[in-house]
C-alpha cells in the first residue's frame, strides 16, 4: 500500500466488480491519486424468512 494515501475500505461480495467500480468512481471524482481502495472479500448470506 502506498504511504500517505487515505484508504477506503470496500466490503465486496463479488470477485472484482465492486473494486473496479470504486476505482472508476475515484477517477471520476479526481481523488484516485490521494486515495487507495482496500478490498475485503466477504460472504454474506441472508437467512430465508
Amino acid at each position: 500500500m502506498a504511504e500517505g494515501k487515505s484508504k477506503i475500505l470496500v466490503l465486496v461480495e463479488g470477485e472484482k466488480t465492486d473494486y473496479r467500480l470504486m476505482g472508476h468512481l475515484l477517477e471520476v471524482y479526481g481523488i484516485s491519486d490521494s486515495h487507495e481502495i482496500v478490498s475485503y472479500n466477504t460472504k454474506y448470506i441472508c437467512p430465508l424468512q
